[in-house]
């Protein structure tokens, strides 16, 4: 698993914005963002998704360690800003959560999945992927399951922490 995201992040693979490219509403982040910019992690839901919800807490247990790297961690789900709050004042996350109800930023990331339709309860859920951006929403690295579009189980797999911070500290 490792593998498939070392080689997302090394060819920067098809998922999501290019590496060296500004992502969109960049806007959206800016409060979030540190010095040298912010790791952008997209969950499919802090409601329902044991997997995010265990992602999201492993990952804000290391915030300090992102934080002193100046690319703190914001997440973002399809849900409520009070299912999003629920979850973090019940796990005690300190982490930014961005609430993206209409799956407009996840649209504009070019991570929907789209294997579930309108009408659907999980529809508008992105692929899970990590970006790291720089503090001008330039993308200096992506991590995802390789195998996203032909895997439908792909959800399951997240990058470690440790990867990620590993990816983090290979952005400077």
């Amino acid at each position: 698993m490792l593998l498939a995201f070392l080689l997302s992040l090394a060819l920067g693979a098809d998922l999501g914005p290019a590496v060296g490219s500004t992502i969109p509403a960049a806007e959206r982040f800016e409060a979030a963002t540190g010095e040298e910019g912010a790791t952008i992690v997209f969950v499919r839901s802090v409601d329902w998704c044991p997997y995010c919800k265990k992602q999201v807490a492993e990952l804000d247990a290391e915030a300090r360690a992102f934080a002193k790297e100046g690319r703190p961690l914001i997440f973002v789900s399809y849900d409520t800003p009070a299912k999003q709050m629920a979850f973090a004042e019940k796990m005690g996350i300190d982490a930014a959560l961005i609430s993206d109800e209409g799956s407009e930023i996840i649209k504009a990331f070019g991570i929907l999945n789209e294997q579930h339709r309108p009408g659907s309860r999980v529809h508008g859920i992105p692929h899970p992927a990590v970006f790291i951006v720089d503090k001008n929403g330039v993308v200096e690295a992506k991590l995802y399951e390789d195998d996203y579009a032909t895997n439908d189980k792909s959800y399951r797999n997240r990058p470690a922490v440790e990867t990620i911070l590993e990816a983090v500290r290979g952005a400077e």
